[in-house]
């Protein structure tokens, strides 16, 4: 009787017989060429015949999964937003036109006078006190309580000293915190003799000039009040408190 083995050693029947056959009934493998029953004892030798080699076959890939399909959405309706009923003007007097509120107004300013004196450029500001003026005294107070003063009757640059712009400011802020915020000439005061006010003007600074937390309009008067609070550069890193005594 015919012994046929399965030569592949992935497969549970290796080496042990199986149903002849060409292949492998459990793998699929080819099955080598049968083989008789071995003689009787008495045979004096016995051929054994080599094995083929076996030859593995290349995995058989799974089939791809098929891919999930999205159920449609149904259509949604875009929301509807409610309209806020239109406000109805109430009928103005005639001679009574709205007012509206207004930031600080610039106030134009007139032709300076003739200076009866001036700093010199390259001064360092100078604190003016128990000097008689028909005018009242400016003084700013920076929050680290370093006292600046300006004195009416002639155009008064804040700033920091250094580099090639001019003029040199007679108030220098070098010295003060986060100074490198401030323009060189980046704002002057002077005293409007048509509105009795001193008045700040931001000359184009890079990073602006406050009176109470409202930018100023370059090149453009404002009025400096007692009690305002003035601001050079943003974020509220340099800021002085006004301070006006006659």
């Amino acid at each position: 009787m015919a012994i046929v083995k399965c030569q592949n050693p992935q497969c549970d029947y290796f080496q042990k017989p199986v149903p002849e056959g060409d292949f492998c009934p459990f793998c699929g493998e080819p099955l080598p060429t049968k083989q008789t029953s071995p003689p009787p004892l008495s045979t004096p030798s016995i051929q054994v015949q080599p094995l083929p080699t076996p030859i593995a076959e290349p995995p058989i890939p799974a089939p791809p999964l098929p891919l999930p399909i999205a159920a449609p959405q149904a259509p949604t309706a875009p929301p509807v937003q409610a309209q806020p009923p239109t406000p109805i003007a109430a009928p103005q007097a005639p001679t009574a036109p709205p007012v509206q509120a207004q930031p600080p107004t610039p106030i134009a300013a007139p032709p300076s006078p003739p200076l009866a004196f001036s700093f010199p450029q390259d001064s360092p500001a100078t604190v003016y006190e128990g000097v008689h003026t028909p005018y009242p005294t400016l003084k700013l107070t920076h929050t680290s309580g370093k006292e600046f003063f300006a004195m009416a009757g002639q155009k008064i640059y804040i700033g920091r000293r250094g580099g090639t712009k001019k003029p040199h400011p007679e108030i220098d802020l070098t010295d003060i915190p986060y100074a490198e915020r401030v323009s060189r000439p980046h704002a002057h005061i002077f005293w409007d003799e048509q509105s009795n006010h001193y008045m700040i003007v931001d000359n184009q600074s890079t990073n602006g000039t406050k009176i109470n937390g409202e930018f100023l309009k370059p090149w453009h008067p404002y009025p400096l009040y007692d009690g305002a609070i003035l601001e050079l550069g943003k974020e509220q890193y340099i800021k002085f408190t006004v301070q006006i005594r006659s």
